[in-house]
């Protein structure tokens, strides 16, 4: 018989030692309960630390992969070619401002 309340139910005189012995059983079940329960937070609160930590070396190799990029290059004959063809284009938009106009 688990009882939830905090006063002992007594009957006769015999049954209160009864209660006291059950009211302490359930104290040790609740204390064993919550012991799993805190060991359960401490394991979930080791995970997270750990994840947080790796989480956090990859955000600092991300950010020195960022400062440190090799710069990229472009040869003069590719800079020429976009350079032509970029002056193509803007004839292009030129040259249908002019025909709606005429």
């Amino acid at each position: 018989m688990i009882r939830t309340s905090a006063t002992p139910v007594i009957f006769h005189s015999g049954l209160h030692l009864v209660c006291d012995t059950l009211r302490a059983m359930e104290i040790k079940e609740l204390l064993e309960e919550l012991q799993k329960k805190l060991e359960r937070l401490e394991e979930l609160e080791d995970a997270l630390e750990a994840f947080t930590s790796m989480a956090s070396q990859a955000k600092l190799k991300k950010k020195y992969e960022q400062e440190h990029k090799p710069k990229r290059v472009v040869s003069p004959e590719a800079r020429a070619a976009i350079g032509a063809a970029q002056k193509e284009r803007w004839a292009k938009v030129r040259a249908q401002k002019e025909k709606p106009a005429a």
